[in-house]
């Protein structure tokens, strides 16, 4: 039950939204409080599935009616087209609607969730006649959303769930499996809240094929991962294979808070990619033997290392050999993933802003720590980029005055080429750059998440 919103701006605009939308979205929300002509709502667009908004400031909207009169309106539609209504939990009065027209609503627009309050709403819920429960609460922490699922299991009635906060798009994409029955989506250039999804990443996101039993990965790091290339990439590769899964961005602040949420999960979760900062995190929380990793495979409770496959192949394809003087920038766990690929060479220096990790990694790896400040005197023959640096149109070697070597690894990616690539090509030297390191560290991930998804349960 995927409702799409669509703003009351007139009559035209709401009809074409409607005309266009309606085999794709059956149940279409009108928000009526963004018009100031409600007397003319064409039948064309009222289906069994249709649902009537208005909110004033004080609930999340713009609509300046009066408390009574908007009743008064409302109660007419329902009666007029035995449509249904959305009204506030919190200010309605009960018998004002008939239940099957009713859909009740709880908005808490704060910056965390009342879970208290919440649960003294659901039980106020239960005792009034309704179809549905919304309930519209920010989530910021993924124990909070175990508390979330545990109080929708109390409702006596479906709920619908719209995820506000940090956490708003993992709660709309798996609504399913915190026990609701549907959520909200928003047009791509209209969308009442900015908390919705829109019409692209519902398609993106097969949202209206997902179940209790999709099973779920995705990608855990830092509010970065929401701009992840592979949110898309893994996606469409599940479609293309017809797999039942979805592959979403989870934004961590506490690993140790998103762990107890995946083991709360654990029949749902097929695989994870791990990024920065958590790459050595996960190791901690899976008693492997690896310092770094970056796939968890949840199947076997294993976590691998990625990362060092595809700098293998890096130093095959450039053809790096033992003679070359090689420079690591950055003291990360992807630097110590690159380190741990190029122990058997002689000549490999580390650099980095975090000092202390970096001579860390020199005495663990037998490498010459450089300060940054001194880069500039150096000549290097391999430069390996192990930072972000690139990913807002940045180049490393100019920051640090670094000569153009003979081969480059640079590992940020996106859409377009960095400009130490765009500098690599225009002047003819090898290099291997992000998005095709990527590439080749996910064909791994792929054969584990595949694998994981296609396990009959036991």
């Amino acid at each position: 039950m995927i409702i799409l919103t669509i703003p009351y701006f007139n009559e035209t605009f709401a009809l074409s939204q409607f005309k266009k939308y309606q085999h794709s979205f059956p149940w279409i929300e009108f928000r009526l409080d963004y018009s100031s002509q409600l007397k003319n709502i064409p039948t064309d667009i009222i289906t069994p599935k249709t649902i009537f908004t208005y909110r004033d400031s004080s609930e999340g909207g713009v609509g300046n009616l009066n408390f009574k009169d908007k009743i008064e309106y409302l109660k007419d539609l329902a009666k007029s087209y035995n449509s249904l209504i959305d009204l506030e939990l919190e200010s309605y009065e009960k018998n004002v609607l008939p239940s099957e027209n009713l859909l009740l609503s709880y908005h808490d627009l704060g910056n965390e969730c009342d879970l208290d309050k919440l649960e003294k709403i659901i039980q106020k819920a239960n005792s009034i006649s309704a179809k549905y429960l919304k309930i519209a609460v920010p989530i910021n922490s993924y124990s909070n959303l175990i508390q979330l699922r545990n109080l929708i299991s109390a409702s006596q009635k479906p709920v619908i769930l719209a995820g506000l906060g940090t956490l708003s798009r993992q709660i709309r994409i798996l609504h399913k499996h915190l026990g609701a029955i549907g959520t909200f989506a928003g047009l791509n250039d209209h969308k009442v809240m900015t908390d919705q999804l829109s019409v692209d990443e519902i398609f993106l996101y097969r949202l209206q094929k997902i179940t209790q039993k999709t099973k779920i990965t995705g990608l855990v790091g830092k509010n970065q991962v929401a701009n992840s290339l592979g949110i898309s990439f893994y996606n469409k590769l599940y479609q293309d294979k017809d797999l039942d899964a979805v592959y979403l961005p989870f934004p961590v602040g506490n690993f140790s808070d998103f762990w107890n949420w995946i083991q709360f999960n654990k029949t749902s979760i097929a695989g994870l990619s791990i990024t920065m900062p958590f790459k050595k995190e996960i190791c901690k929380f899976t008693n492997c033997n690896n310092a770094v990793g970056n796939l968890y495979l949840a199947d076997r409770k294993q976590v691998l290392n990625t990362d060092l496959t595809a700098f293998k192949k890096s130093i095959f394809t450039l053809q790096i050999s033992q003679s070359d003087k090689i420079l690591m920038l950055g003291s990360g766990a992807t630097a110590e993933t690159a380190l741990f690929a190029f122990k058997a060479f002689k000549n490999v220096n580390i650099s980095g802003r975090n000092q202390t990790t970096a001579l860390e990694l020199e005495h663990k790896y037998n490498c010459s720590f450089i300060p940054s400040h001194d880069l500039q005197s150096y000549e290097f023959d391999v430069f390996v980029n192990c930072t972000p640096l690139g990913m807002k149109g940045e180049n490393p070697l100019d920051i640090y005055q670094i000569n153009l070597p003979e081969k480059v690894i640079d590992l940020p990616y996106r859409t377009k080429n960095t400009p130490l690539i765009n500098n690599c090509r225009q002047k003819h030297i090898a290099c291997v750059d992000g998005l095709t390191f990527w590439q080749w560290q996910a064909k791994q991930q792929i054969e584990g998440f595949v694998r994981c998804i296609s396990l009959k349960p036991r």
